[in-house]
């Protein structure tokens, strides 16, 4: 059987099952810091969260370290996910993505990630109150309203707008259209295949002003005295259907490398066994083992 120390927590201990149930919630990862954590390491013999850390900092300025991570559903991926934030302590801005609260979990393109990712920015910046050139913003704005031809009479019209503005008539239109199109997507309405088209046929202007936001935000963070180096996390996408999570990571894992910043990627189990051999993708990846409660009985036969 695997040990673990105690460890010292000022939470008050369960008294009943249904309290003890209620409170180990095998659904719900566990944030950094969180006093439920216990680190598995030696019980996996795996030391992932470390790697993965090492790696991204071992990158020199300018460089990015796109990684994979698989394992099996409730191996603990997302809560190992959350303690590398807390590994990385002030060295980077970690922004955590679960792509299931935002796309369609089953029906993920590439450009969808490259919108969440600018959506996402332009709303944690602007809840922290880091503030962004609005000539930039302008820029960004333009080259998406004239690739998707749509304009705030549009999504007025749409009935779009009304619904990202409840959080503040003072988001940028630019956050808003993000907003309605990865809502688009995760509804799966008629503007979602023609959004996917538009910004595949234009997918080096897409990359070009994602990451000037990225570097924008990079240099936004630094002037506001926060930690300024961007790792993306985005988690559940290892419950993509097979055919979506090959067409994703093997037909265009090229272009979610090109991100101007750290990115973690969750992949299937069968994704990364795949015999298309995701490490000629994606070369730095990592895997969380299940626990193994029991060691075999049997030992080998001598020669």
């Amino acid at each position: 059987m695997v040990g673990f120390d105690a460890e010292t927590t000022m939470m008050k201990p369960a008294t009943t099952l249904r309290e003890a149930f209620q409170a180990t919630n095998p659904q719900q990862s566990l944030g950094s810091g969180d006093p439920y954590y216990v680190d598995l390491t030696k019980a996996r013999n795996s030391h992932a969260t470390v790697y993965m850390k090492q790696t991204i900092e071992n990158c020199g300025e300018g460089q990015y370290s796109p990684i994979v991570l698989s394992g099996h559903r409730g191996s603990g991926k997302s809560t190992e996910l959350r303690q590398l934030e807390q590994a990385l302590g002030s060295s980077c801005f970690m922004l955590y993505l679960d792509v299931a609260d935002f796309l369609d979990p089953q029906d993920i393109d590439y450009t969808d990630l490259f919108l969440l990712v600018c959506r996402q920015i332009l709303e944690s910046l602007h809840e922290r109150k880091v503030a962004l050139s609005e000539n930039l913003l302008q820029e960004v704005e333009k080259w998406f309203v004239e690739v998707t031809k749509e304009t705030e009479k549009s999504l007025e019209l749409s009935g779009g707008v009304g619904v990202e503005a409840k959080a503040g008539a003072e988001i940028p239109f630019l956050a808003r259209l993000l907003g309605v199109f990865t809502a688009s997507i995760k509804a799966g309405s008629r503007r979602k295949e023609t959004t996917r088209e538009q910004l595949d046929h234009y997918f080096s202007g897409l990359v070009s002003n994602t990451n000037l936001l990225l570097t924008a935000a990079s240099q936004g963070l630094r002037a506001a005295s926060m930690p300024c180096q961007l790792l993306i996390v985005f988690d559940n996408l290892d419950r993509l259907p097979p055919e979506k999570s090959a067409e994703l990571f093997f037909s265009h894992g090229s272009q979610l490398q090109e991100m101007a910043c750290h990115a973690v990627y969750t992949v299937s189990i069968d994704t990364y066994y795949s015999r298309r051999h995701l490490a000629n993708v994606f070369p730095n990846r990592q895997i969380i083992p299940n626990v193994k409660l029991r060691a075999s009985k049997t030992s080998p036969k001598p020669n």
